[in-house]
């Protein structure tokens, strides 16, 4: 038999085996240059050789050879044999069905645009979308070029195609922002509020920024758009974090005056919903605006105190740090009293503010300032009071204030010197009081540079001054008992002293006089040396070690254990003064310490181990090196909280429980240190999934916004979430950010996963879109229907039997 071609004619010698025989038509096939719809006779000769085979078969061949054969051809095979396998599901042979589809539609087009373009204009959008899926290269490219074309020429055939290309919305918002409001009207529910929230932007801001990228809107404010930050509303900070709100707020201090400045916190203020993120910047800005203020003049003392009212009108909506207020408090305290109109003296918060106090007597504001000025305030008032013979007065009135650097010691100390006092009238001071003296008796007081050189020598532990034979009893009359009891043990009288201490009836007194002036002015003026060798000294201080241990005074057992080489026990106490610390730098400081110490200590173990030497100690190394391993761990995450400013509780204290390890893990999670995660599960022995399953029932409990901050900082993390996305999406299915399921699924779960997880979750329109973007898992479009008619959702039924209809007939 003979099959016909324009140009060619062929013999074919058939065998009785029918693969040949398919086979031999597929060769031929290509011999025909007409296509099927020209020249259909040709390709009826097939018929009598395909009815007369086995259908099964000629499927496998033809599947196994569909490269080879010409698309109308093979297409006229299948309407015969399809019927007989899952050929029709086979994806090659669903585009060949496409192509036909598209070459219906497009007939005549050139170039994907112009195909894309007609599909549409042809109301076949949802062809169009598949046509961009499986054939288009530039996909962005060419659905930005086709929603540009229609957004003016057509906006109904628009956002017929838009509902088809769900996956682009994102992207097509961030290109061609005229599109956000239909955007916002076709999107899930669940991402409606970050379409509206961007939609209603400035157009500014919308111009270079992306919703793509959300930190791009805070670049994008920051760059080129400060002014705009009086028009932010509440709905949009779904698009900010509470960092990006403080990022914005520091750049408006950088460029703008203070008046905008104060303008521009108030507003974003007013819309968050605890604006204390704001007052580590309110307060630092505040600081430097008040420190600017130079008084030099009548009218520049009135506008001062015009601008600081303004701040405090501003601190009531803006709350300031403590110490920042309490100075802008002081300063409106002072200008209301107008010093420069009462005495010529230009003042700021750096220049003459302790001569302004001592002038008119204003301890009260004095001692709100910072403490340099406090400082020089009561230097200046006790000279004041010394030059006028004022003895007892000025001790009284430096025991007040003691917190300055102990400024009685400073006050006492010249007094005791030959060098400085006459001899004889001091004598007559300690017998008769300084009631018998008046301003004209006072020895000296003219001698004051003198007097700063005596200060500077008396500090210093290595220069030494004449002391005057009774200057402990002068000291023990005329000043406070801690400061008797502190200048007695930094020169050394250690059995006189201790004898006066006993003496005082009080206990609890005489125990904070012994541990906090004694002990700690002997330790600190290396008064301690020569005992070291003395065994039974040796006993007392390690008798004062228990007691300080009893009484939880743990700096001064620090200090101790330090003395007396008890290395192990001193690594431990660092470890307990590092848990009561809230400093996190000096939490590094002290974990640090243990390290140090812990690793000298197992060095000294191997060693002596190698040398068969005798170790006396009450815990063996194999302990030592896990808390080792511990205080590593927790100085790195110490560290690392350090670095990016997060707040490291007590609850956080690896050293005090297993249960700190749920709560520094629920933060390194939240911080994408998945790597430090794993350290904590292995070295803590808890199940990583554990902290896991307790960080996700937090996190997903808490805001909207926090929920999809976490999934777009760790989407990255693919070992992570292989793992745990199933668990996280069944705790989020239980909580009240369920709805949320369908907007951040995409990110953690496989594309090829997507329809069933949605289905598992009931949302089902989701999976039925999924599945008709991605153009897979038709097998689920049943259990999809039967779970609709179980949810009352009559309308998805029908879309869905209209599907398999569909499927059926192709």
């Amino acid at each position: 038999m003979l099959l016909k071609g324009k140009s060619v004619k062929t013999r074919i010698s058939w065998r009785n085996d029918e693969k040949n025989m398919m086979r031999t038509i597929i060769f031929h096939s290509n011999l025909w240059s007409s296509p099927l719809n020209h020249n259909i006779d040709d390709l009826k000769i097939i018929d009598d050789f395909i009815y007369i085979i086995d259908h099964i078969e000629a499927s496998t061949i033809l599947l196994d050879n569909l490269s080879k054969v010409r698309d109308d051809v093979a297409l006229y095979i299948l309407d015969i044999i399809g019927y007989s396998s899952n050929i029709l599901q086979n994806e090659k042979v669903k585009l060949l069905y496409l192509k036909n589809d598209i070459k219906k539609y497009a007939h005549g087009c050139e170039g994907d645009y112009s195909i894309v373009n007609r599909l549409i204009t042809t109301e076949h959008c949802e062809l169009a979308s598949n046509y961009i899926e499986q054939f288009v290269q530039c996909k962005n490219d060419i659905i930005l070029k086709n929603v540009e074309f229609f957004l003016f020429h057509d906006k109904v055939k628009l956002s017929i195609f838009l509902r088809h290309i769900s996956d682009y919305f994102e992207l097509i918002a961030s290109e061609i922002y005229e599109t956000i409001p239909i955007l916002a009207n076709l999107c899930p529910d669940s991402i409606k509020p970050y379409f509206y929230a961007y939609a209603s932007l400035p157009k500014p801001i919308q111009k270079i920024s992306s919703l793509l990228n959300k930190s791009s809107v805070t670049k994008a404010i920051c760059t080129s758009n400060l002014d705009l930050i009086i028009n932010l509303e509440k709905k949009h900070l779904i698009l900010f974090s509470e960092n990006n709100l403080v990022e914005i707020l520091e750049e408006s201090a950088k460029y703008k005056t203070f008046n905008n400045f104060i303008k521009d916190s108030i507003h974003l203020s007013t819309l968050v919903h605890d604006n204390d993120i704001f007052k580590q910047i309110n307060s630092k800005i505040v600081n430097e605006e008040i420190f600017k203020i130079k008084v030099d003049s009548i009218e520049s003392e009135f506008n001062a105190l015009l601008h600081i009212e303004k701040i405090q009108r501003f601190e009531s909506v803006c709350p300031l740090f403590y110490d920042t207020s309490q100075i802008l408090e002081s300063y409106h305290g002072l200008l209301y009293r107008t010093p420069f109109f009462s005495t010529g003296i230009p003042y700021s918060l750096s220049e003459n503010l302790d001569v302004i106090c001592l002038k008119l007597d204003l301890d009260d504001i004095a001692y709100t300032f910072p403490s340099v000025n406090q400082i020089k305030y009561t230097e200046q008032r006790c000279k004041i009071l010394i030059s006028l013979g004022r003895f007892e007065e000025s001790i009284n009135f430096l025991s007040c204030h003691n917190f300055t650097i102990e400024m009685d010691e400073t006050f006492l100390i010249p007094l005791i010197y030959k060098e400085v006092f006459n001899f004889e009238a001091l004598s007559m001071m300690y017998q008769n009081g300084i009631e018998g003296f008046n301003n004209n008796n006072v020895c000296e007081p003219a001698q004051m540079p003198f007097y700063k050189t005596i200060i500077s020598n008396c500090r210093s532990k290595k220069k030494k001054l004449n002391l005057l034979p009774f200057c402990l009893d002068f000291c023990e009359k005329f000043a406070t008992k801690e400061t008797f009891f502190g200048i007695s043990i930094r020169y050394g009288n250690l059995n006189d002293t201790i004898d006066r201490l006993l003496s005082i009836q009080n206990i609890s007194e005489q125990i904070d006089l012994f541990i906090y002036r004694i002990v700690s002015n002997a330790i600190a003026y290396n008064k301690l040396q020569y005992l070291q060798n003395e065994l039974s000294e040796k006993t007392f201080w390690a008798s004062l070690l228990n007691f300080c241990t009893d009484k939880k005074m743990s700096i001064l057992a620090l200090d101790l254990r330090l003395l007396l080489n008890q290395k192990e026990e001193l690594a431990l106490a660092y470890i307990d003064i590092f848990g009561e610390t809230k400093n996190t730098s000096k939490q590094l400081v002290y974990i640090g310490s243990a390290m140090n110490i812990l690793v000298e200590l197992i060095k000294e173990r191997e060693k002596a181990l190698l040398n068969h030497e005798k170790v006396l100690s009450t815990t063996n190394i194999e302990k030592i090196t896990d808390l080792f391993i511990l205080s590593t761990l927790q100085y790195d995450i110490c560290t690392f909280f350090y670095e990016e400013r997060i707040n490291f509780s007590q609850n956080m204290n690896l050293f005090h429980d297993k249960k700190s390890s749920f709560e520094i893990g629920n933060a390194l999670i939240q911080n994408n240190q998945m790597w430090l995660l794993k350290r904590v599960s292995e070295v803590m022995q808890i199940p990583e999934k554990d902290i896991v399953k307790y960080s996700f029932q937090k996190i997903t409990d808490r805001d909207a916004k926090i929920v999809c901050d976490l999934v777009e900082s760790t989407q990255s993390e693919k070992r992570f979430w292989t793992s745990y996305s199933h668990m996280f999406l069944n705790i989020l299915s239980l909580s009240k950010n369920y709805e949320l399921i369908p907007l951040i699924i995409s990110s953690i779960i496989p594309v090829k996963d997507l329809p069933y997880i949605l289905y598992e979750f009931d949302f089902l329109s989701q999976a039925l879109s999924t599945i008709n973007s991605q153009k897979t898992s038709f097998d689920l479009l049943p259990a999809i229907a039967a779970r609709a008619s179980i949810l009352g959702d009559v309308e998805l039924i029908y879309i869905c039997n209209d599907q398999v209809s569909n499927l059926l007939e192709k």
